[in-house]
């Protein structure tokens, strides 16, 4: 079977993780990570990549990376294939070492970086290894919490523009850090980010649109209506669990609104809410929600169509963008305006 073409284009940035064949172990000594940061150190001085955080576990790795030159496959097949041979030679063994390629996630929006830098560097300590991030000597957070510390080849341009965006005001560097990357992800976010890692969605991110207000949302809904083609979900903005609990918590405020789609039968606007927020929001496929909902197969294809067609209500449109703004709230807190529209 083919694989599928991965997308790469210069200055893109990446979420890189691979891990063990049957979750072993990889990296077993010091020496053993060092020598693989010094592959990604060559690379990066060769222009090929930027680094800007990492995690290297005892069974698997996850960096989050920029794409220089476009051709970030062949950079980490060098990568890998000098670590695995490193690795090999020095135990007197032979065989695969990698469960299989690397994962390379394209990284589109500042929420999802600035989450995803939390996530790594929490890697660590939610696997009981260290209390803090910055207590783990195999990982990023070290050395950009304080940039006096940081090698060369390591970047911390986006973490400074991340720190500036959302003007964290502090005495320190350090304590800047620690109010923006330190606070510990939710399970939902971890879920977000899992979901968007282990998934086959891809396109755009259209997560920091959405924070732009109920227009935004509104606009992003009538087109991700139109161009649904039925069979593939697009990339999740928010995690199925926050989907669902948003259209519930709604449920008072919409039950007796009434969608009017443009087929002319009317239906509860809360049934296809429900349908299109974990389709549109959590990149849920329909057989999925046919099974969260307890539907019959063809209902969510069917309902998520009324909903497009509903779309032009206004009335219904509101509705939409106010549970869409709940579901993101819910999931991603304090870094969503408390407003929208």
């Amino acid at each position: 079977m083919p694989r599928n073409p991965r997308f790469d284009e210069p200055g893109c940035f990446h979420h890189l993780m691979n891990r063990g064949i049957a979750r072993r172990t990889v990296f077993e000594t010091r020496s053993d990570v060092r020598y693989f940061l010094s592959l990604l150190a060559r690379t990066c001085r060769q222009g090929r990549i930027e680094v800007h955080a990492y995690s290297i576990m005892a069974t698997h790795f996850h960096l989050l990376v920029r794409s220089l030159d476009g051709e970030l496959s062949e950079t980490m097949r060098w990568v890998l294939n000098q670590y695995v041979r490193h690795f090999n030679r020095r135990r007197r063994r032979d065989g695969p070492l990698m469960r299989g390629r690397f994962k390379s996630i394209p990284v589109w929006s500042w929420l999802y970086q600035l989450t995803l830098i939390r996530y790594i560097d929490q890697n660590a300590v939610d696997a009981g290894l260290v209390a803090r991030p910055t207590d783990f000597p195999y990982g990023s957070a070290r050395l950009l919490r304080n940039s006096s510390r940081r090698p060369l080849w390591l970047s911390r341009e986006l973490v400074d523009e991340l720190l500036q965006q959302r003007s964290v005001g502090s005495a320190s560097r350090s304590a800047a850090y620690d109010s923006l990357f330190a606070p510990r992800l939710s399970q939902p976010q971890q879920a977000w980010i899992e979901r968007r890692l282990n998934g086959k969605a891809r396109g755009f991110d259209d997560v920091d649109d959405l924070l732009g207000g109920s227009d935004n949302i509104i606009a992003w809904a009538r087109r991700k209506a139109q161009l649904a083609d039925g069979t593939r979900p697009g990339i999740a903005v928010v995690d199925p669990e926050s989907a669902f609990r948003a259209t519930e918590a709604a449920s008072e405020i919409i039950a007796s609104l009434i969608a009017r789609p443009r087929s002319g039968r009317k239906h509860v606007a809360l049934e296809l809410m429900r349908v299109a927020v974990l389709r549109d929001a959590a990149g849920e496929s329909f057989v999925s929600i046919a099974r969260r909902l307890g539907m019959s197969p063809s209902t969510p294809n069917k309902q998520y169509r009324l909903h497009g067609e509903s779309m032009d209500d206004p009335e219904y449109a509101r509705a939409y963008a106010a549970v869409m703004s709940s579901a993101l709230r819910t999931l991603h807190g304090s870094l969503v305006p408390p407003r929208s529209g």
